[in-house]
C-alpha cells in the first residue's frame, strides 16, 4: 500500500499533511500562523493551504527539537546540592 503523498505529487493538503505526521490540523494551521513550516497558499489569503513534501524536515521547529534533544543528551548534572524550588528565603 502506498501512502497518501504518492510520488508524483509536489504539495500536499492540510489533510493529508495531517495523516502524514500523525498530527491534529489544528496543530498544522498553528505552525502555520507562526511561521514555523512552509506552505503556499496559491489562492491568496483565506484560500487553502498547500505544503511541499518536505515541509516537516524543513521546517525551524524541528531543527529547534533537534538542537534540544542533543543538548539535553549531552548535559551532565552539576555536583552539590539541589537548589529548593519553590520556597521562601527564610
Amino acid at each position: 500500500m502506498t501512502s497518501i503523498a504518492d510520488t508524483t505529487k509536489q504539495y500536499l493538503t492540510i489533510d493529508e499533511l495531517s495523516v502524514e505526521i500523525d498530527r491534529l490540523i489544528s496543530t498544522i494551521r498553528r505552525l502555520v500562523s507562526r511561521n514555523k513550516i512552509a506552505f503556499r497558499q496559491p489562492a491568496g489569503k483565506g484560500g487553502r493551504l498547500l505544503f511541499p513534501k518536505d515541509a516537516i524536515e524543513r521546517s525551524p521547529e524541528n531543527e529547534s527539537y533537534e538542537r534540544t534533544n542533543k543538548i539535553q543528551q549531552t548535559a551532565k548534572t552539576l555536583p552539590g546540592r539541589k537548589p529548593r524550588m519553590g520556597g521562601s528565603a527564610s
